[in-house]
């Protein structure tokens, strides 16, 4: 009865497991869509009416986008210049390493002349949704493969144990 029952758990533990990573990635492409379309949104904004980046910060972030957009728009108000606002907010986004480095290069580049930020957003935003189709293509089967790993390797345990 109670090797049932660790078996179960172990078995429980896995599809927990399995359950977390693939939200953890469904998260990071969620972020990489949100944020893409605030890049634009902002590219738009800056090269057109001119609008300050603080202000375009508090507009543009809420939804995912806010994971990175707040946390600026609360430095900058404390003070703390955009450039290192924005590299450090950047810097606990999850998302990969390279797409990080993007995002955090953008921060030195819109302290520069509108056309500038402007290029520079509409730049990461593409860069992004690169990223994010190239990720999306390959979901289905990474998302299988996560599934079969967390099974297997539970079964695995339950297997050892027993």
């Amino acid at each position: 009865m109670h090797r049932w029952l660790g078996a179960a758990l172990i078995l429980c533990g896995g599809l927990l497991a399995r359950a977390s990573l693939l939200e953890s990635g469904r998260r990071a492409q969620r972020l990489r869509q949100a944020l893409s379309a605030a890049f634009e949104a902002m590219a738009a904004e800056i090269g057109e009416l001119l609008t300050p980046v603080p202000a375009l910060l508090r507009r543009y972030g809420h939804g995912e986008a806010e994971r990175l957009l707040a946390p600026v728009s609360a430095a900058l108000s404390r003070g703390v210049p955009l450039r290192e606002a924005w590299e450090q907010a950047s810097a606990a986004l999850p998302i990969g390493e390279g797409e990080r480095r993007t995002v955090a290069s953008l921060g030195a580049r819109l302290d520069s002349e509108a056309e500038s930020a402007a290029s520079a957003l509409r730049l990461t935003a593409s860069a992004l949704r690169r990223s994010y189709e190239r990720n999306e293509t390959g979901r289905r089967e990474k998302e299988r493969l996560i599934t079969s790993l967390c099974i297997t390797i539970s079964l695995f345990l339950t297997i050892l144990l027993a």
